[in-house]
């Protein structure tokens, strides 16, 4: 894979391969019932497309502190 900066918000990129694999496109649900330990905490959708997603740990009760 090959990059260039074309300006200074704009990446281009591209690839000697002479194929491409496609995107799974998980959804939110599929992903935290894939992560059950973490919870989507906020996503962004990307300006050339892609979902990205921010995970966090849950608290079970079992790693509560006692009160």
């Amino acid at each position: 894979m090959n990059f260039e900066i074309v300006a200074p918000d704009v990446l281009r990129y591209g690839t000697a391969a002479a194929s491409e694999r496609a995107s799974p496109g998980y959804h939110e649900t599929a992903l935290e019932r894939l992560l059950d330990a973490f919870a989507v905490q906020t996503s962004f959708l990307l300006r050339h497309g892609m979902q990205e997603y921010i995970f966090t740990r849950r608290v079970s009760h079992q790693t509560q502190p006692p009160s």
